[in-house]
Parts: C-alpha cells; sequence; structure tokens
C-alpha cells in the first residue's frame, strides 16, 4: 500500500470512526433496543481512543514525512458540463496538530460524560 494511500485511510479513520460508533448506537436506540451503560461507554471510549491514534498517525506523516501537506481528493461535491466542484481533505502542518486537539478533546468530553452521567435515565443519549 502507497504511503498516500495509508494515511487518507487514517484521516477518513479518525473521522469515520466516532461517526460509526454514534450511528451505530443511534440505530440501536431507534429499534427500541438501547445498548446498556457499560456497552455504549465502551464503544464510544474505543472509537475515541482509535481516532485519537489515527490523527496522531496523520500528524506524525504532515511533520516527519516527506511532504508538508497531503491532500485527499473524496469526489465531487457538484457536478455539471464545465464546472465541477471538488471536496478535498487537506492536511498540513496546522491542521494536523488541530486534528490531535480535536480527537483528544472529544475524548476528555466523552470521559467526563461517562462520569457525570453515570446512573442517569437516558445515559445512551450522550
Amino acid at each position: 500500500m502507497q504511503p498516500e494511500v495509508r494515511y487518507a485511510a487514517l484521516a477518513l479513520s479518525a473521522i469515520a470512526l466516532p461517526a460509526a460508533a454514534f450511528l451505530g448506537l443511534g440505530a440501536a436506540m431507534l429499534v427500541g433496543r438501547p445498548a446498556s451503560e457499560r456497552v455504549t461507554t465502551r464503544v464510544t471510549a474505543t472509537a475515541q481512543v482509535l481516532s485519537l491514534l489515527c490523527a496522531l498517525g496523520v500528524a506524525q506523516a504532515v511533520f516527519f514525512g516527506p511532504k508538508s501537506s497531503l491532500a485527499l481528493e473524496l469526489g465531487d461535491w457538484y457536478l455539471m458540463p464545465g464546472y465541477g466542484f471538488p471536496v478535498t481533505l487537506l492536511i498540513d502542518r496546522l491542521s494536523g496538530p488541530m486534528m490531535v486537539l480535536t480527537a483528544l478533546i472529544c475524548g476528555v468530553v466523552g470521559r467526563f460524560s461517562v462520569t457525570y452521567l453515570h446512573r442517569e435515565r437516558g445515559f445512551q443519549r450522550f
């Protein structure tokens, strides 16, 4: 696997893992079978830790890799003859640490929420 493809997968995983956890837990609630407090805590904590590790991997690649930025083409948002609007995820030496900081703050807020909402009715909604 080429390094840029590997870093693109890491960057997209840093975004997709918390989203997948949110969608999975939300779907379970919509079906009428919300997960237990323990399962909810473990799923969200795992998603947050993996997201932080992916963000650290991408930031490491930007800082210590041969290129100072990574541009990830995600496709076209709008396309018509003669005009297109591409969606590009750009990770450089400013957005890499911000990605790590955002993942870290989300982890701290998630952990605080678990502690604060312990044994509350509707815990799964946090």
